[in-house]
């Protein structure tokens, strides 16, 4: 493994921990790394290996995972010396990422960055609807959350991967709007209170408060066709059907999942709706399930889902 230099001085941004499932050489992470530290942030990036799509929260057990340092890819983004910058990957899944750069086994590596926000993606594909109980994008910004890390998950809504420019934009735009709210360290990082690290007294039940502790966290999707206009609403409908084909061969009988056909259905203001319509959809999910101690109820799920005049959740634009 590489030497590495002495810490840099940071400029004073909020650290920034990065993964997503398409692998540590995929271009959308490549984009949101090469916009975050040209703004400045801190950055720390731990990210499979290779794409692990549709991974959801598995974890590799009992199996030692391969860490590598990608000295490559931070010096074709690194512009600025001073700001933090370090790229590695695990071999394992997405969720696999998150715990390792979380739980402190990679700290002679991480040059002193101690992220306040995860952000997973860019994912190349949607994450709409029921996506979100499959996705390892969304699945690594969940794992974070539990840890108490605040999170963004964030996902080009289709596949053309030479259009990553609106989605690094829209992106960015939430994730500045973010950073200006979080705490360092956050109040509930690696939950030292168990199941009572959690939001208290009168702005226990804010929807702000609930992101700040990682009870809740948010999911983006944004067209490569976007038209600017971002919408705060819950998840619409995504079906899919004739999701298996079986095939005979030589070598015997074969089956491949993948839906020939999705059939989308949501109100006006739905992520599904939204990017039917050309918009970025943003959705504030819930981390826990429903009957745990540190669930979010619906009540505050319904507030959390309220756009303002532009579009982005009311309680991230009003502090």
């Amino acid at each position: 493994m590489n030497k590495r230099r002495p810490m840099p001085r940071c400029m004073g941004r909020p650290s920034i921990l990065v993964t997503n499932d398409d692998g540590v050489e995929a271009p959308g992470l490549f984009a949101l790394i090469s916009k975050l530290h040209s703004e400045g942030f801190p950055v720390l990036v731990v990210a499979p290996r290779g794409e692990q799509s549709a991974s959801g929260m598995r974890l590799t057990l009992r199996k030692p995972m391969r860490i590598e340092i990608h000295s490559d890819i931070e010096r074709s983004i690194r512009i600025n010396q001073d700001v933090p910058l370090v790229v590695m990957s695990v071999e394992g899944t997405p969720c696999d990422a998150v715990i390792v750069a979380i739980e402190g086994a990679i700290d002679q590596h991480r040059m002193g960055i101690k992220p306040s926000l995860c952000v997973s993606g860019i994912n190349l594909g949607p994450n709409l609807s029921v996506d979100v109980l499959h996705s390892g994008t969304v699945s690594a910004a969940r794992e974070a959350s539990m840890y108490g890390l605040p999170s963004i998950s964030t996902s080009l809504a289709d596949y053309n991967e030479s259009e990553f420019g609106g989605a690094v934009d829209a992106t960015m735009k939430i994730i500045e709007k973010a950073t200006n709210i979080i705490k360092t360290p956050p109040p509930s990082f690696k939950r030292p209170e168990g199941s009572e690290s959690k939001p208290s007294g009168p702005d226990k039940d804010l929807p702000l408060s609930q992101f700040l502790h990682g009870n809740m966290m948010l999911n983006v999707n944004v067209p490569s066709n976007w038209n600017g206009i971002y919408r705060t609403g819950p998840h619409g409908a995504r079906w899919y059907t004739a999701p298996t084909r079986i095939s005979d061969t030589a070598e015997g009988q074969f089956v491949e999942v993948g839906a020939a056909t999705i059939i989308n259905e949501g109100d006006e203001g739905s992520d599904t709706a939204t990017i039917e319509g050309g918009g970025c959809s943003i959705t504030a999910m819930p981390v826990w399930p429903q009957l745990h101690p540190l669930s979010v109820s619906d009540s505050i799920l319904e507030e959390a889902n309220t756009s303002d005049q532009e579009g982005f959740p009311a309680w991230l634009s009003s502090q």
